[in-house]
């Protein structure tokens, strides 16, 4: 159930708020903030 539920909060956040924290550096690469690199690694 707990899995569930943070799967649902991951889910919410990459929906709303992925793009905003999404940076793209000169160099074209992305750069993600810690939250969203810490989320990524438990989601899958």
């Amino acid at each position: 159930k707990e899995l569930k539920i943070q799967a649902q909060v991951l889910r919410r956040y990459l929906r709303k708020g992925f793009a905003k924290e999404l940076n793209i550096n000169s160099l074209g690469y992305a750069e993600y903030n810690a939250y969203i690199s810490h989320c990524l690694s438990h989601a899958f």
